[in-house]
């Protein structure tokens, strides 16, 4: 059966950092936002509204993964930079 509802699903992630071993802040990547909306599945079983959510935090996460990898190579090619300055 290939029921659907509407819905909304809204994922808001904030005050993400990246911080050091002492518990310093290195980069501050902020929040992420992010909403849907439309039709989604459902079934007499109540599973599809997880499934709906756990698929769209895994978008969620994908960004963040790759936002935090991006601030990484930044930080990585300050310090290499600081390193060979002095």
């Amino acid at each position: 059966m290939n029921t659907t509802s509407t819905g909304e699903i809204s994922i808001v992630l904030n005050n993400i950092q990246i911080k050091d071993s002492a518990g310093n802040m290195v980069s501050n990547i902020g929040a992420i936002e992010k909403k849907w909306d439309g039709q989604f599945k459902i079934d007499g079983y109540c599973w599809p509204p997880y499934w709906n959510i756990n698929e769209k935090l895994k978008l969620v996460v994908d960004e963040l993964t790759d936002q935090i990898w991006q601030e990484l190579t930044k930080l990585n090619i300050a310090q290499k930079s600081a390193t060979i300055t002095n």
